[in-house]
């Protein structure tokens, strides 16, 4: 059944395009699932902590995880309490784990940051930026040195003409006029400026929030297409990076499908044969609608108690993305989909046993 499973696994086009590509949030995805299988193994052995060899797994798992990404960071912390909860009979052990995590992230920033002079860009101060913008969309009045700074970043004029609720790209990734060398300058005056916002006036920020995380519990949402810019992107400005194809007709057949689709919904005007046309792509679509693997995640995790501890990182994962995702984009939550996928062998191996 492994051998089977795996040869299906590795010929999913899709799984091959996420697995090849140099986005961290694969190796993210991936670190995510190793650290759940590990948990989940440590729960149904409570030996298995006593291997050094597992313990090793669970300090790389777990920094790789922190590593990767900033919202990494607190599933690691509630992952860490969980381990604390659930092995207390290992307590040396699981600490030795997240003392050792921690070592690796602290020496890792001090390496990359100091010593190699790494830049930083004020990456992780991106969604306080993109949740203004809702703010200054929503006609909210800021003080006047408040505006200043926001306007130096990006002008009111800009925002309110291309803002979008669905990605950060328009105002950041791709807007050749936005200075990051001036955005870390501000980084805490942003902040500071979203504490303030929020606490004058909540509503455009949970509505930012409803909307910028629909992606994640709204399967059925046509007002944005997160698949498309996963693996039809051929040039991106702001790396100066190419994508080099093997396949090109069959890669330019599905942007003008994509294309097709994305200019139909948005007029509104299908003929009689593009619904036709549309009905019959609607399903393949809704392959790459995230939020339905994360209800069958969540299904699983209430009605299959033994898969629970499995699951829980995953959705963990989601959880935190609802408050914290800066675009609707199906690599942030691949780990989802990859759950669903060993889910289905972890039931078989649950009934073989009983």
């Amino acid at each position: 059944m492994v051998f089977n499973f795996s040869v299906c696994f590795s010929n999913i086009w899709f799984n091959v395009n996420r697995l090849i590509d140099s986005m961290k949030d694969t190796h993210y995805a991936l670190s995510l699932i190793w650290f759940s299988s590990l948990l989940y193994f440590a729960y149904q052995d409570k030996n298995y902590l006593k291997s050094n060899l597992n313990l090793l797994a669970f300090i790389i798992s777990l920094s790789l995880v922190m590593l990767f990404r900033y919202n990494g960071i607190p599933v690691v912390i509630i992952a860490g309490i969980l381990m604390i909860f659930l092995f207390r009979e290992h307590l040396k052990r699981v600490l030795i784990i997240l003392i050792s995590v921690l070592v690796i992230f602290l020496v890792s920033n001090v390496f990359y940051y100091n010593i190699l002079n790494v830049k930083k860009t004020a990456v992780g101060y991106q969604k306080e930026l993109f949740v203004l913008t809702e703010y200054v969309k929503s006609n909210y009045t800021f003080k006047e040195n408040e505006r200043k700074i926001i306007e130096e970043l990006i002008s009111y004029d800009y925002i309110k003409k291309y803002y979008t609720c669905r990605t950060n790209v328009w105002f950041a990734w791709y807007n050749v006029n936005f200075d990051w060398d001036k955005f870390y300058n501000y980084r805490e005056e942003i902040r500071k400026i979203f504490i303030n916002a929020i606490l004058n006036n909540p509503k455009p920020f949970i509505k930012h929030l409803i909307c910028s995380s629909a992606y994640l519990w709204l399967p059925l949402d046509l007002r944005f297409i997160p698949y498309s810019n996963n693996f039809l992107i051929s040039e991106i400005p702001f790396f100066k990076l190419k994508e080099i194809n093997i396949l090109p007709q069959i890669r330019n057949i599905i942007i003008d499908i994509t294309n097709w689709l994305s200019e139909s919904l948005i007029k509104n005007n299908m003929n009689l044969m593009e619904k036709v046309k549309y009905t019959l792509i609607k399903p393949f679509f809704l392959l790459f609608r995230i939020a339905i693997y994360n209800y069958i995640l969540l299904f699983v995790f209430i009605l299959v108690p033994k898969l629970r501890i499995l699951i829980l990182p995953t959705i963990l994962n989601v959880l935190i993305l609802i408050i914290s995702t800066p675009d609707s984009d199906f690599r942030y939550v691949f780990s989802s989909y990859l759950m669903c996928i060993m889910i289905y062998p972890a039931m078989l191996s649950i009934r073989n046993k009983a």
